[in-house]
């Protein structure tokens, strides 16, 4: 499997959810601000390990669009709050000026929360309770709530925030950072998937450990590139992790450290992916396309 490729397309068939799920809202007032944040050009690294998961089990891709829709909602309004000033302050993602920095702080922080909701309104909605059952649905919104909040992205955000101004960090503390505030939201990605194709309670297990370590491999990638790729190549700013001085492998244990700690937890995500009864080529693949890019 090409990864790049199949991942471009993904990208393509995901934006086409994100737009015709935004589209009863543009008579909103916070309609242009959400659209910015959520339809911007992006890997679609979530809903994308979602779909794959998903269709391992099942080849219906009409019932999962709003769970896709719901996660990549959710990881836009973190997008918009990691970006604020009282936070990290970015001001370009993706290639182009941060939400806030185009509607204001107070209309990114709203859509942010509008964001936010709409993900859950999206997977409690009557069609999805149709199609899939009160239960599960119940099961998909938990799932996302618990690793959404304060037990996941958002205790891995505070977590970041306060000990930004440390001189010395523990492992164990940058571990909790990454597992919390990046890899959570990946796991759930891959959870969800796994909840609505009715993936068994062993296969569940394996998507955890997968989503997990694989998030923090991600996180690792992302700081790496933080580092030692340009502004063009990331379409951030670079040098941020530095400036704000944040918790990272690569602050840690430096670069080859860094790149030797993802590749360890990569890994570990390979073996999982491996171990699946429903095997999933996209997973093994992602891995692999991960790994040769961390090493190079």
């Amino acid at each position: 499997m090409d990864i790049r490729a199949h991942l471009k397309e993904e990208a393509v068939y995901i934006d086409g959810v994100l737009a015709d799920c935004l589209a009863p809202m543009k008579e909103s007032v916070l309609h242009a601000a959400m659209s910015y944040a959520l339809l911007s050009p992006g890997k679609r690294i979530r809903p994308a390990l979602c779909l794959a998961v998903y269709e391992a089990c099942t080849r219906d891709r009409e019932r999962i669009r709003p769970v896709l829709a719901a996660i990549e909602m959710v990881h836009a309004y973190s997008v918009i709050q990691d970006d604020l000033p009282a936070m990290d302050n970015g001001t370009l993602r993706r290639g182009k000026p941060t939400t806030h920095v185009v509607h204001g702080e107070d209309m990114a922080l709203l859509a942010s929360d509008a964001l936010l909701t709409l993900a859950f309104e999206e997977l409690s909605s009557s069609q999805m309770m149709e199609w899939f059952g009160a239960d599960r649905c119940l099961r998909g919104v938990q799932a996302l709530a618990d690793l959404s909040g304060v037990r996941g992205l958002v205790g891995g955000q505070a977590m970041d925030m306060i000990t930004s101004s440390d001189e010395h960090i523990e492992l164990g503390t940058i571990e909790y950072i990454h597992r919390n505030k990046t890899a959570a939201l990946i796991e759930a990605a891959v959870l969800l998937g796994g909840i609505f194709g009715c993936a068994s309670e062993t296969d569940m297990e394996k998507l955890r450990v997968f989503g997990e370590d694989f998030g923090i491999a991600y996180q690792i990638a992302d700081d790496i590139a933080d580092a030692a790729a340009t502004e063009a190549e990331t379409g951030k700013t670079a040098g941020q992790d530095l400036k704000n001085r944040k918790a990272t492998y690569v602050g840690t244990l430096g670069l080859m450290g860094a790149r030797e700690k993802a590749l360890q937890y990569l890994v570990l995500a390979r073996d999982a992916a491996l171990s699946l009864d429903e095997k999933s080529d996209f997973l093994i693949g992602l891995v692999d396309f991960m790994a040769e890019k961390t090493r190079s």
